[in-house]
């Protein structure tokens, strides 16, 4: 005997809300994170909260959450899938076709290729295109190479607005 599953409109529908919905929350939710420095601009990871946080004159402008790359955190080679951690230049926004938006993070520093880190095309960005859909459900699992991304094109478009207006050219990893 055969079953069969029925899947109304309305039930995949409040599915889809429920997903989504709940992914929005999560990506606002608050967290804890170290305290902005108390002059300048600064964009700051938390890699443990996975919370990208603008920080302008010892306050938080926003918070993002975040996915961080596959292999964990501490980069050292090419491939590792891993984010680096340190104290990086930033680069201004250029368009992705797989990520809407892309800021270089200067990874590695020159101390770093002096004791033999490697790697390249670390930045922030948004989701991956062919899942933007999902929306704050892409940060949900830890997916990039190494890089930092946000849940949406909307996020990644008010990151390079603020680093725009501000002169930001920083980003702190820790």
């Amino acid at each position: 005997m055969r079953r069969f599953l029925v899947v109304t409109a309305s039930a995949a529908a409040a599915t889809y809300a429920l997903v989504i919905g709940g992914a929005a929350l999560w990506a606002r939710s608050p967290t804890t994170t170290r305290n902005c420095p108390s002059s300048g601009s600064v964009i700051l990871v938390d890699t443990t909260a996975r919370v990208l946080c603008l920080c302008r004159a010892g306050h938080v402008d926003e918070r993002f959450r975040v996915a961080l790359g596959r292999g964990g955190i501490d980069k050292r080679a090419t491939f590792d899938g891993k984010t680096p951690l340190g104290r990086y230049s930033l680069g201004a926004a250029i368009p992705s076709s797989q990520f809407h938006l892309f800021l270089p993070v200067g990874y590695p520093t020159r101390d770093q290729r002096e004791r033999g880190y490697s790697g390249s095309a670390i930045g922030v960005h948004g989701p991956h295109a062919a899942f933007a859909w999902l929306r704050h459900a892409t940060v949900w699992p830890n997916w990039t190479q190494g890089c930092i991304a946000v849940g949406t094109a909307a996020d990644v478009e008010a990151i390079a607005r603020w680093v725009r207006s501000t002169g930001v050219n920083e980003i702190v990893i820790f």
